[in-house]
């Protein structure tokens, strides 16, 4: 199965739900989770479907970022500070899954 990597900062993005960045790497990840394109009106549902089948990778880094949370509170930036100085280079494979 085809994988696509993204990094710990990227993954916050369906983990918490805060918007970190670019709007796209919150398509690029649901649509690889998803298996092609995921459009606007399909995120909300793509995301319950991506939080009911609970894939490794997805629980994975809900636990990493529970973890940071437990460290340094649940503040946005220093969360983000937090993960760009101690994540930097952690990354999650996210594979297609079948429809």
């Amino acid at each position: 199965m085809v994988k696509m990597k993204f990094t710990t900062k990227e993954v916050f993005n369906v983990t918490d739900g805060r918007l970190v960045g670019n709007m796209d790497v919150v398509y690029d990840i649901l649509s690889q989770f998803a298996g092609g394109p995921v459009f606007t009106h399909q995120l909300p549902s793509v995301h319950d479907r991506l939080r009911k089948e609970n894939p490794e990778w997805f629980v994975k880094a809900c636990k990493q970022l529970d973890e940071i949370k437990q460290k340094v509170g649940d503040d946005f930036q220093t969360l983000m500070d937090y993960i760009d100085k101690n994540c930097a280079n952690d990354y999650y494979e996210v594979e297609k899954t079948k429809n």
